[in-house]
């Protein structure tokens, strides 16, 4: 999924912006602020390293990690995944579906293409290099 969200990145770090300001996809992992946002409460250990205040950290700033800072992009990336499909018993391919279109929209052709593009990239050259 991390290849595929960066190699997607040809709309660069802040995804596209036809879509307003905090509804965009931001970083390697093409992260919505709102599944960030959700993630980080779920998570205390990754938001108390990230956010060393004890004020409620902004939607600016979570922004502003997701951008800069990809250790904390891929983590929240894995955070949701992992609720995908652990805490709601998806299976793989119905979690890929759902962290590029949404639980709700898991079903549909942009979901399936994204899936067949996940799969097609595992078989890329310069992923199978990396790995060795």
């Amino acid at each position: 999924i991390l290849w595929q969200e960066s190699q997607a990145g040809a709309l660069g770090p802040v995804g596209d912006i036809k879509n307003g300001f905090g509804r965009r996809s931001y970083g390697v992992m093409q992260v919505k602020l709102h599944n960030a946002l959700s993630m980080l409460k779920g998570d205390a250990e990754l938001r108390d390293a990230m956010f060393a205040t004890t004020q409620p950290y902004t939607e600016e700033e979570v922004i502003a990690q997701l951008l800069t800072n990809q250790h904390f992009n891929i983590e929240i990336g894995i955070d949701l995944l992992e609720t995908l499909h652990f805490q709601q018993k998806l299976s793989w391919a119905a979690t890929v579906r759902a962290y590029n279109q949404g639980e709700s929209h898991r079903n549909n052709a942009k979901a399936e293409k994204y899936l067949a593009d996940v799969r097609e990239g595992q078989k890329s050259p310069e992923l199978q290099a990396l790995m060795r």
